[in-house]
């Protein structure tokens, strides 16, 4: 049967039976809307002369378009041929107690409640949308105990929610959906109180629900699911909210046509039955189980808590669960995840789980993001599958040794707040000629190109940092700046492929944010509490090829321990992608002449005046205005490198630095301070 004679069929049937339910042949009262033409409370707007009661069965056709402002009563209501129904702010609309369905709408018309719609104690739905009709609340809508669904939609028609509404007791399905309907929430919908039935029921696979505002559900006895998606598609948009409590089936139920897509926050807090009879089956109930054919996708945060001896999570034949790169998972009660057949659970967000025993995996668990799991994370007989994955032009690479557990990668792509996961398993701490790193890089060639990053997390007995270095083996020349999330930081430099690396520590106050930056054969390493103002730390010259490779490292200092470090507002500058034409080799000439050089210029806080090769001599360094008049001055010894200097509190104009040697001529570098 197609949908549209499925309709019709559904349409005299309702007809059938509102009118068998008041025991009339006849409607009771009828709009012809010869009084004012839009007020129900216009005696002269009905053909009997009169206003309906609470026993007056009250059919309004006709295009007509009816206004309630003040309370006002029916047995029952139908809806028909683009009728427009509307309850404003100060009215208020009320069924109590009839035999059949409370309101029937269909035929394209519609319900814009602004005000109270109470409906009690109805012997069949509470109210049936059928025929692109519509309703619309703004204000209070309640069900309470109908007989069967609280809202029964068919036929594409549409209930969109902008204020607070209640269904509760209901015997049958609190919303129950097919052909192509729809609903969408902006505002509050609780659920309570239901007996072996589902407070949202999808059941065609062109069914959507949207939800964006907050849903609760409560108390679902004798095995009732929370949601379920038989058919069509379930999202929980970035601003949705939905809490389940106390749901004694399956809190999250997807089968074989159905979708369920999670952009913001969903709780599932339920007390499970471990089996239980259903329509002479015996099956679990679990926090989420996703049958055959199913699919969910999380980017936003699901958390499960579970009472109960059933899974979290469970996966039947194949269906198919992503935590995606933003998405996170929180089961917060000792109970497994479990998955059958051919399902497949692919995380690339965050997996966190307390259980402590050993997950069943018959299917495919790719891990591509970060599992937490204090017990370690078991699962058996079918290992995790690596599916890590980071963003376009990187690559992760194992630089020496990883150690016993080895080196992860990870990328949790989610907008501004994206980060980079690499976990080093690997001892660098005590390595002198080779280093021993997780390594997640790009491959740039260019002789300006600056890194920079914000160490969110360094797991205990390790280091995170930025680190380049030359293309090669794991002896190769590079430069690295690390934290361990002290004030300490662990600034490494190899002067020549092969020797010993040099390792030097400098105190910095809350270095949170790292930049490695290559300015010709200078490399620069600098720290900042706030991500806009930059220390500097040290400088090191290091003359490297063109292409060099720079990125994000890790590593522990105690064997058979893997530290998880995390990145976010990673930025790369300058440079240009290999292939990349080599310049020419740098030569004696070029590598002994001595240039003095001012960096950043112009600059608006910290400026760092720096020589390729040192210092051959003691130097009186003075800073002077465009009047000749003297800033500061300061001697720096042979052998000194660079100098850091405070220009903050200059006002913007021309500056001089004046460079004096003994037996040398003066040299004159000019600074723009700007603001």
């Amino acid at each position: 049967m197609n949908c549209k004679n499925a309709t019709l069929l559904k349409t005299l049937l309702v007809s059938a039976l509102v009118l068998i339910s008041t025991g009339l042949f006849a409607l009771d009262i009828t709009w012809i809307g010869e009084g004012d033409g839009t007020s129900w409370h216009d005696a002269d707007n009905w053909d009997t002369g009169t206003i309906p009661t609470s026993e007056d069965f009250v059919n309004i056709s006709g295009a007509a378009m009816v206004i309630i402002n003040s309370p006002a009563e029916a047995y029952t209501l139908l809806l028909d041929e683009d009728a427009i129904l509307t309850i404003s702010n100060t009215g208020q609309l009320s069924f109590d107690g009839n035999s059949g369905q409370a309101i029937v709408a269909f035929d394209n018309s519609r319900i814009n409640n602004h005000g109270t719609l109470a409906i009690s104690l109805s012997g069949s739905d509470g109210i049936s949308l059928l025929d692109l009709a519509s309703l619309v609340n703004h204000n209070i809508l309640t069900i309470l105990s109908p007989e069967g669904d609280g809202i029964d939609m068919v036929g594409q028609s549409t209930f969109t929610n902008h204020g607070n509404a209640t269904i509760k007791g209901a015997e049958e399905e609190g919303i129950d959906m097919e052909e192509e309907s729809k609903c969408f929430n902006y505002g509050f919908i609780r659920f309570e109180l239901m007996d072996d039935f589902d407070p949202v029921d999808m059941n065609d696979e062109d069914t959507r629900f949207e939800n964006h505002g907050t849903i609760e559900i409560v108390n679902i006895i004798n095995g009732g699911e929370g949601i379920e998606v038989a058919a069509g598609i379930f999202i929980n948009k970035a601003t949705g909210s939905i809490s389940m409590t106390t749901v004694t089936g399956d809190a999250l139920r997807v089968q074989e046509d159905g979708t369920f897509i999670n952009e913001g926050y969903v709780s599932i807090s339920f007390n499970p039955i471990e089996e239980q009879e259903v329509e002479g089956q015996e099956e679990d109930n679990n926090g989420i189980e996703i049958e055959c054919g199913g699919v969910l996708r999380n980017e936003g945060i699901i958390e499960i808590t579970n009472n109960g001896p059933t899974d979290a999570i469970e996966l039947e034949c194949d269906a198919e669960l992503v935590n995606e790169s933003c998405g996170e998972i929180y089961i917060l009660t000792n109970n497994k995840i479990d998955i059958e057949s051919t399902g497949t659970f692919t995380n690339y967000g965050i997996l966190s789980t307390i259980f402590n025993g050993v997950n069943t995996n018959n299917g495919t668990f790719i891990n591509g993001g970060q599992i937490i799991a204090p017990s370690g994370f078991q699962v058996a007989p079918n290992a995790v599958i690596d599916g890590a994955t980071l963003p376009e032009g990187w690559q992760s690479s194992d630089i020496g040794n990883s150690g016993s557990l080895g080196n992860n990668f990870g990328f949790l792509g989610c907008e501004e707040e994206a980060e980079f996961v690499v976990a080093g398993g690997g001892n660098n701490a005590t390595s002198t000629t080779s280093d021993n790193v997780a390594f997640a890089y790009q491959t740039l060639c260019g002789n300006n190109i600056t890194i920079t990053a914000k160490i969110e997390n360094v797991t205990p007995n390790g280091y995170g940092g930025l680190m380049i270095r030359e293309i090669g083996g794991a002896d190769s020349k590079q430069v690295s700046i690390f934290s361990n999330q002290s004030s300490s930081l662990r600034h490494e430099t190899r002067y020549l492929t092969g020797a010993n690396k040099v390792v030097q520590n400098f105190v910095k106050p809350s270095p949170i944010w790292l930049r490695l930056q290559r300015q010709g054969n200078w490399v620069f390493a600098y720290s900042s509490s706030n991500g806009v103002s930059f220390q500097y730390v040290h400088a090191v010259y290091l003359p490297l090829s063109n292409c060099i490779e720079i990125g994000l490292a890790s590593f522990t200092y105690l064997p058979n321990t893997q530290t998880d470090a995390s990145f976010s507002h990673v930025e790369i500058t300058g440079g240009v992608m290999m292939p990349y034409v080599e310049a020419p080799a740098i030569t004696e000439a070029t590598t002994i002449k001595q240039t003095p050089a001012l960096y950043p210029n112009p600059a608006n806080d910290m400026v760092n005046l720096v020589f390729e090769n040192g210092l051959s001599k003691d130097a009186i360094i003075t800073l002077r205005n465009q009047l000749g008049q003297v800033i500061e001055q300061r001697e720096l010894q042979a052998g000194d490198f660079a100098t850091e200097w405070n220009v903050n509190t200059l006002t913007d104009g021309l500056y001089f630095f004046e460079i004096w040697q003994d037996g040398k001529e003066r040299q004159i570098l000019e600074l723009v301070k700007t603001k």
